[in-house]
């Protein structure tokens, strides 16, 4: 309504927990390039892991990056531009969008979407990405929540990706 009176709406400061978390999104976004490139030169294939050598290495975020509420409470979106996604001289801009439960619930519960989400928590103080859900699951035998529990995780999040590295224009290199 706001915008009917030409006022401008007051924003909010974010949750402690919503900042560090989307902080948290963009490192699980580096995560899933160094994974693919892991991938990709483990597949046997030389053009794949020639086309996936520098993937993601040099990947940089240009300009702001967005938080804001998504859907149920506690799931928050985090909208992001990057440049050098295909390597060093890469200046083709990509958006894209991870997404993030602050608590999750269920973790047990597995499903094929769920298998390339990031696990995030907080030990001794520090919130950090424990894992990929996947891998994470099938080492605990299916028990995550109680083997996060033992190993002394609190505020057990959730960090996916909902659109990742679409073509969103280029940005014009420095020059010398």
């Amino acid at each position: 309504m706001s915008w009917l009176v030409g006022r401008k709406e007051k924003v909010k400061p974010l949750d402690p927990a919503v900042l560090e978390l989307s902080k948290l999104s963009l490192e699980a976004y580096r995560k899933m390039h160094e994974e693919s490139r892991e991938q990709a030169l483990s597949s046997g294939d030389p053009y794949l892991a020639e086309q996936y050598e520098e993937y993601g290495r040099h990947t940089r975020v240009v300009g702001r990056v967005g938080v804001s509420p998504a859907g149920p409470q506690g799931r928050w979106m985090v909208n992001f531009t990057t440049t050098h996604v295909q390597n060093e001289s890469d200046w083709g801009a990509t958006a894209s969008t991870m997404m993030f439960d602050v608590r999750s619930e269920h973790l047990d519960e597995r499903y094929p979407a769920r298998e390339d989400h990031w696990i995030v928590g907080d030990k001794g103080g520090k919130r950090e990405v424990i894992g990929n859900y996947k891998q994470l699951h099938e080492a605990s035998d299916g028990k995550l929540a109680d083997s996060l529990q033992q190993q002394g995780w609190k505020n057990v999040g959730e960090v996916w990706a909902a659109d990742v590295d679409r073509h969103a224009g280029f940005l014009t290199p420095p020059t010398k």
